[in-house]
């Protein structure tokens, strides 16, 4: 894959995963402390991603590295689904929750 494929891939999967979120790119934007206009250019694979930029986006919609740069979907459904479970059990636990709901 060159380095055109990646980041078309990348970004059509930003835009689809925060779509799946229903957020706007204004709502993402806020939540990964980004413009709305560089959202919008990640998401036309015109912008370059930092790594730190690249973990703020998965944790913003909640999915794995490895769902943003794959093209097939049901090769990370897995690994989105126990990345979700982790972050839903985390938040549990530091909301105080136990298993009985108190």
């Amino acid at each position: 894959m060159d380095r055109f494929d990646t980041l078309e891939l990348l970004a059509h999967n930003i835009r689809r995963f925060r779509r799946l979120n229903n957020l706007s790119q204004r709502q993402f934007a806020q939540l990964v402390k980004l413009s709305a206009g560089t959202v919008a250019e990640i998401e036309r694979g015109a912008e370059n991603l930092t790594m730190r930029n690249f973990e703020k986006i998965c944790r913003a919609i909640n999915v794995t590295p490895q769902a943003l740069m794959s093209p097939h979907d049901e090769e990370v459904g897995t690994q989105n689904a126990l990345y979700q479970l982790q972050a839903i059990t985390e938040y549990l636990l530091k909301t105080g929750l136990n298993e009985n709901g108190n």
